[in-house]
C-alpha cells in the first residue's frame, strides 16, 4: 500500500471495539472482530479512508488498527508496545482516536493505565486527540458526559480534549450503522492532524499493573468523595456537551444524507 501522509490511529485496550469502529467508519470488514476473552488484533493493520469534498473535506488518510497495549503476560505487552510505535512511526502526522471501554458507565482503570503510558511516551496534542466512550446505554444519568469528561481530565492530566460519548447499537442495523460512520467522521473532519513525536520508549510492565490500577481507583475514589466540589465544572462541561449534540445532530444528519446520496450514485453508476 503507497504510504499516507496523515493517519488516523485507534488506540484502546482489547475489547473496547477498536476493529468495530474502524470497519464501521471504512464501511467494510477490514479487520476482524469478534467478542473474545483474548485479544483478536496482534499486528497493525491499515487501510485507507477517503473523505471527499462532499462533506467538507478532501483527505486522504490511513486508518490504523491497531492490538491493545496491555494483557495477561509481558510478552505480548511487549510486541504491542512495538505495534503502536511502528504506527507513529509510519504516519507520525496523525489524528488519535482513544477508545475508552466502560463496565455499567464506570471508566475501565485499566484504559487509563494505558492511555497515560502511551500518553508519557508520544504526548498527545489535543488538537488531534479524540477520547471515545463506547458502548454506552441510551438510558444513563443526566449529567453522565460533564462527570466522565471531568473525572478524564483528571484521571489523564489532559484538559480540553474532546470526549465523543457513543451509544451501543444493534451490529446488524445498517441505519444505526450508518449514523455512528456519520458520527465518526463527523469528529475526524472536526480535528487537525498534528505531528507526534516518540519522547521515550513505552513504558509499562505486568508486575506494576496492580500498583497503577490502584492508583487510578484512589483517584477516582477521591473524585467521588469531593465531586459535590466539582459541580460546577461538571455542569459546565455537560452544557456544553448538550449544545455539541445539538449541532452535531444537524451535522450527522446532513453527513448520513450526503453518505446515502453516495450510496446511491455508487449502486446507479454499477447498474
Amino acid at each position: 500500500m503507497a504510504s499516507v501522509k496523515y493517519g488516523v490511529i485507534i488506540l484502546g485496550n482489547s475489547g473496547v471495539g477498536k476493529s468495530f469502529l474502524a470497519n464501521v467508519l471504512l464501511r467494510e470488514e477490514a479487520f476482524v472482530h469478534k467478542f473474545s476473552a483474548e485479544s483478536v488484533t496482534h499486528e497493525t493493520e491499515l487501510k485507507t479512508l477517503i473523505i471527499d469534498d462532499s462533506i467538507g473535506a478532501n483527505v486522504t488518510y490511513g486508518v490504523f488498527n491497531i492490538p491493545g497495549l496491555i494483557e495477561n503476560n509481558q510478552q505480548r505487552i511487549d510486541l504491542n508496545k512495538k505495534e503502536i510505535e511502528k504506527a507513529f512511526r509510519q504516519c507520525p502526522t496523525s489524528i488519535i482516536i482513544y477508545v475508552f471501554g466502560q463496565q455499567n458507565g464506570r471508566i475501565r482503570d485499566e484504559d487509563v493505565v494505558a492511555f497515560n503510558a502511551i500518553n508519557s511516551a508520544y504526548p498527545l496534542d489535543k488538537r488531534s486527540l479524540i477520547f471515545v466512550v463506547n458502548g454506552l446505554p441510551t438510558s444513563r444519568a443526566k449529567d453522565y458526559e460533564g462527570s466522565v469528561t471531568v473525572l478524564l481530565q483528571k484521571l489523564t492530566n489532559t484538559f480540553g480534549i474532546s470526549v465523543c460519548f457513543l451509544d451501543q447499537i444493534d451490529t446488524t442495523n445498517e441505519q444505526e450503522k450508518m449514523s455512528l460512520r456519520a458520527k465518526m467522521l463527523q469528529i475526524i473532519v472536526d480535528k487537525t492532524p498534528q505531528y507526534h513525536a516518540k519522547q521515550h520508549d513505552i513504558h509499562l510492565q505486568l508486575d506494576e499493573m496492580n500498583n497503577l490500577k490502584d492508583i487510578i481507583k484512589n483517584l477516582r475514589q477521591a473524585f467521588d468523595k469531593q465531586k459535590q466540589q466539582f459541580q460546577e465544572e461538571i455542569q459546565q462541561q455537560q452544557n456544553r456537551y448538550n449544545e455539541l449534540k445539538t449541532q452535531q445532530k444537524t451535522e450527522t444528519a446532513y453527513l448520513q444524507k450526503l453518505i446515502e446520496q453516495q450510496r446511491e450514485t455508487q449502486y446507479r453508476t454499477l447498474k
